[in-house]
């Protein structure tokens, strides 16, 4: 089982820089060599993920709208919180201190992960709020004609797009302090900034090149997955091709947040030298 890489600073008054190539061959290296503990942790919040999932469907009458969407993705941060903590306990410390098992209760470091997330991710996930609040109940994508035709005071929150864009960009340079609450660190979103200064670049690009593979993976292997159902089962056949789907497209989901998400350990390891049982090196003046 292979472990992020403690850093060597050697007595410098502030951490070595990051480099772009060596994050991202840590970063598969430990995906696949701790792809078994991967799939297991992720094992318990995807059946909660498929339930929520299934759940919508039977109390949808039809397509689901957009706002009750809205409600079950929020709700499905609780499982996603049950997956990081246990994967970055276990890529940080390692058995065993770190369960191969998540998703059967609900902690401190859960709660703590969950609120640094909506801190750092906070200005898009609201934007993204009031848009699905917005949209026609029957519409989750609006063509050009369907912009067009919505009230004026509607398309005027265009405006917000930039603003969700660059909240998001923060939010990935913030989100290798997501790491912080699952070993019991204290942490508050100031100290990621502070930790990343001088490295803020890589810190974020890392995160969001990371976060586009996994996403265009996503959508590859969900389309042959979709197409592979609905060929064996038909395109009626009901709620059984819906939990073979949801399975499925769980699981991909789940790989996607496990790259991700050990991203996000190498950097703070980094970046904070972190240690089991140590404290925290001062952040950068």
């Amino acid at each position: 089982m292979a472990r992020v890489r403690p850093p060597y600073w050697g007595g410098m008054s502030s951490p070595p820089p990051l480099h772009f190539p060596d994050v991202m061959t840590q970063t598969f290296r430990l995906c696949f060599s701790n792809v078994r503990a991967l799939f297991d942790l992720a094992l318990i919040p995807t059946i909660i993920s498929v339930a929520l999932m299934l759940g919508l469907r039977l109390v949808s009458d039809g397509p689901a709208s957009p706002r009750l969407l809205g409600l079950v993705k929020l709700l499905d941060l609780i499982p996603t919180a049950m997956f990081a903590v246990g994967w970055y306990r276990w890529l940080l410390l390692g058995p065993p201190q770190a369960s191969v098992v998540a998703g059967l209760g609900w902690s401190s470091r859960e709660t703590g992960f969950l609120r640094e997330f909506l801190v750092i991710f906070g200005v898009p996930i609201v934007i993204m709020g009031i848009f699905l609040l917005q949209l026609p109940d029957d519409r989750m994508v609006l063509t050009p004609n369907d912009v067009r035709g919505l009230p004026p005071e509607v398309r005027a929150l265009g405006i917000l797009v930039p603003f969700a864009f660059v909240g998001a960009l923060v939010g990935m340079r913030l989100s290798f302090g997501l790491a912080a609450p699952a070993v019991d660190e204290t942490w508050r979103a100031s100290m990621a900034w502070r930790y990343s200064k001088g490295n803020a670049m890589v810190a974020m690009g890392t995160v969001f090149v990371v976060s586009v593979i996994g996403m265009i993976g996503e959508l590859i292997l969900a389309g042959l997955a979709m197409a592979i159902v609905r060929t064996l089962l038909g395109p009626g056949a009901g709620l059984g091709a819906a939990l073979i789907l949801g399975l499925i497209l769980a699981t991909i989901s789940y790989v996607k947040l496990g790259l991700v998400a050990a991203t996000q350990a190498v950097i703070f390891r980094h970046l904070t030298g972190w240690r089991p049982g140590e404290a925290l090196r001062p952040p950068p003046a």
